[in-house]
């Protein structure tokens, strides 16, 4: 027992000095995150379900871009290193600890991306307390054999592509054709070094599959740019079967798809609108498109997680014009907003009249 001890002694003396080697870099950032925890600079408040979900899922896209990387590496460039081949045949992930420590992993459009999936997942979970999951799941069949060839051929293939990506369930999947290019482009460089430096060697045939990759990336087969395609295809159907966007009409994914097409905003922007406090942004939206009160009403509480509720006499008193100027600040380029209020230059809109 002794000399199995001894034996695993300089192990756990190793891993001890890289831990404190660790240690010292991260630490440097404590006062940061103490900060972000106590003092967040958005509306947004993240629920221990959203976090966890978030974490799970960023490590669910480095694991599936690693195993891409590693196969086509080996199956088109002739990789034949132990560590890749087994990366490739792996069910877990292995760069994410080295790229969370380089912090590879902070990447601002990387960050919105996953917060976005981790909201899509949190208002599916709210919107089956209202409908049946099997109800859920077949929201889009009823628009399979529309008389409007179009929008038949793009009900099915959103329905093919939600069904590839989990997005009718409690998940979301990460798969290639999911991920937008710029997070694809983003995240395959770090991956790529990372498992150069895991395996010792290869470098060469992982930046070839890296590029390869990339050239052949397409997104327009995800389920989000499957929404958007059958959203514009509805609201501009004058059939009259065809009613207002609404959750338990559409499904999470449709209606922020219709939704945002109707405003003139990206999904992104909506579903972000979902999570800030007392929906706020939404219900103006809203009001902003017209939306009757009803309907406002029955669309903020299939949404809600907090108990709030909406009346009529609340709705109605939002102003309809001012809804409307701060619905077309909205409408401006997000990155062009996020510039404004970084200088504090007011947005027309949203001052007092």
């Amino acid at each position: 027992m002794a000399d199995r001890d001894s034996q695993n002694r300089p192990q756990y003396g190793r891993e001890l000095l890289q831990r404190a080697a660790n240690a010292a870099r991260s630490s440097v950032s404590v006062a940061d995150d103490l900060s972000a925890a106590l003092s967040p600079r958005s509306d947004v408040r993240f629920s221990d379900r959203m976090l966890s979900f978030s974490r799970q899922f960023l490590q669910s896209v480095v694991s599936h871009v690693e195993k891409e990387v590693c196969k086509t590496a080996i199956e088109h460039f002739e990789a034949a290193d132990e560590t890749l081949a087994a990366i490739a045949g792996s069910d877990r992930v292995h760069s994410y600890q080295l790229l969370e420590q380089a912090g590879a992993l902070e990447n601002r459009q990387l960050l919105k991306y996953v917060f976005i999936q981790a909201q899509k997942v949190e208002l599916s979970s709210r919107l089956v307390q209202k409908i049946s999951r099997s109800e859920l799941e077949s929201i889009l069949t009823r628009y399979l054999d529309h008389d409007n060839k179009p929008i038949a051929e793009a009900a099915m293939q959103f329905l093919v592509a939600q069904g590839r990506e989990g997005t009718t369930s409690d998940t979301v999947l990460a798969t290639r054709e999911s991920l937008p290019a710029e997070i694809l482009h983003g995240l395959i460089w770090p991956i790529s070094a990372a498992l150069a430096k895991l395996s010792g060697s290869g470098e060469s045939q992982l930046i070839a599959a890296s590029r390869k990759i990339l050239a052949e990336h397409d997104e327009g087969q995800s389920a989000a740019r499957c929404a958007e395609r059958l959203a514009q295809l509805l609201n501009a159907s004058d059939d009259p079967a065809i009613q207002s966007p609404h959750p338990l009409l559409d499904g999470v994914e449709l209606f922020v798809a219709r939704l945002a097409s109707m405003a003139r905003l990206n999904a992104g922007q909506v579903y972000t609108f979902t999570a800030e406090e007392r929906m706020a942004r939404l219900i103006v939206t809203l009001k902003a498109l017209g939306i009757e009160p009803q309907s406002a009403l029955s669309i903020h509480a299939s949404l809600d997680g907090n108990g709030e509720s909406l009346t009529a006499a609340s709705y109605q008193e939002i102003d309809a014009q001012d809804a409307r100027h701060l619905l077309q600040s909205w409408t401006l380029d997000p990155a062009y907003q996020a510039a404004k209020h970084a200088l504090d230059i007011p947005i027309s809109g949203q001052t007092d009249r």
